[in-house]
């Protein structure tokens, strides 16, 4: 059984993805490619809901500015911060001969042991389950993605095991824009 603070932390998780997705089509995103001119490194960090690749701390930053309305700073932060330095170290590592790290450092990193679905949720969040956050991150999706590539990122969250199992750089490949 999973402690309501690492649910709590994925609801975090995974609704500053649905903000920083949905980031991307207001004004953050609109001023997001001045804010990363000159730091475009190929096979960098990538930046959910955009074609972008950046060294991992410019990438970090671009994340974090988009979440700059996000409701918990601290974990905002972490969670760019990690997401950027995991992805960059996972675009790399096939030229190293390694596979990569697995979304569940990304997991543990912010906190969360692993990913469990919503149906887990029940009960535990009074205010903002699982369930709902999940449904954030989908209309955000939607907004920005085919109907068949949103469901793909929604089902790494309904069905246990599946996000914490997933290399980061298939993870991150779902959330690209080309």
């Amino acid at each position: 059984m999973r402690s309501e603070a690492a649910l709590s932390e994925l609801v975090a998780l995974v609704s500053a993805l649905a903000a920083m997705l949905a980031a991307v089509n207001s004004g953050a995103g609109v001023a997001l490619p001045e804010r990363v001119r000159g730091h475009s490194q190929p096979g960098g960090a990538r930046i959910p809901g955009t074609s972008f690749e950046l060294a991992p701390t410019a990438a970090a930053g671009a994340m974090v500015a988009l979440l700059q309305d996000y409701r918990d700073a601290t974990f905002a932060q972490r969670f760019a911060e990690t997401l950027a330095q995991v992805d960059a170290a996972s675009r790399v590592a096939p030229s190293h001969g390694q596979t990569g790290p697995l979304m569940e450092e990304v997991l543990v990193v912010c906190g969360v042991a692993a990913a469990p679905s919503p149906s887990q949720a029940d009960g535990a969040m009074p205010a903002h389950t699982l369930a709902s956050a999940v449904g954030e991150l989908g209309s955000a999706l939607r907004h920005q993605f085919k109907p068949d590539e949103a469901q793909r990122v929604l089902t790494c969250f309904e069905q246990p095991g599946v996000l914490a199992g997933m290399p980061v750089r298939d993870f991150m490949a779902l959330l690209v824009r080309l």
